[in-house]
């Protein structure tokens, strides 16, 4: 694929996953997507045949995007390094663009189990972390339910609440 086949491509994903944040799985379609990157329907459809290809498109960008920074993070860590990455790589993405929500949005459309592959290996690292395994599903719960909350009109987290949230687990991940 040339480099601006790749260039064009990105675009196109992350001009649906813009879409996606700002107006919700139901308005993923081929046509809006064509219009919020600037491009003719054929051109989208060049790069993705069809909406399930451009949903997978999305999920894969986003997943290994996911991936690489977990693992950039690990290089950052020393105790428990693998589940503070987690919590590092989650609350930065909720005080951005949240596209790992978005991501998990289109994941009930995914006929693969490629992102269940990649975060089950994530998964798999946090428990090489010297934390029992309940505290490991203790703090990616929450996280999920940080997410699920940061995306609800039912009584959305402060910033502060968020933070303290976010240092709690640290905390967890300590072994406190």
């Amino acid at each position: 694929m040339s480099q601006k086949a790749k260039e064009k491509r990105e675009t196109l994903i992350n001009s649906a996953i813009q879409l996606l944040q700002e107006e919700g799985v139901n308005a993923l379609t081929l046509d809006a997507v064509a219009k919020k990157a600037n491009t003719s329907k054929g051109g989208l459809l060049y790069h993705f045949p069809n909406k399930q290809a451009l949903i997978e498109g999305i999920v894969q960008d986003i997943y290994e995007k996911f991936s690489e920074e977990f693992f950039i993070l690990v290089e950052k860590e020393t105790k428990n390094r693998y589940t503070k990455a987690f919590i590092e790589l989650c609350f930065n993405d909720l005080s951005k663009h949240s596209d790992l929500y978005v991501g998990s949005m289109v994941v009930p459309f995914l006929e693969n189990k490629q992102v269940q592959d990649i975060y089950q290996n994530i998964l798999e690292h946090l428990k090489k972390d010297e934390l029992d395994e309940t505290t490991i599903n203790l703090i990616r719960l929450t996280i999920d339910g940080v997410y699920y909350n940061k995306f609800s009109t039912i009584a959305p987290l402060t910033a502060v609440e968020m933070d303290e949230i976010k240092q709690k687990l640290y905390r967890l991940a300590e072994g406190e």
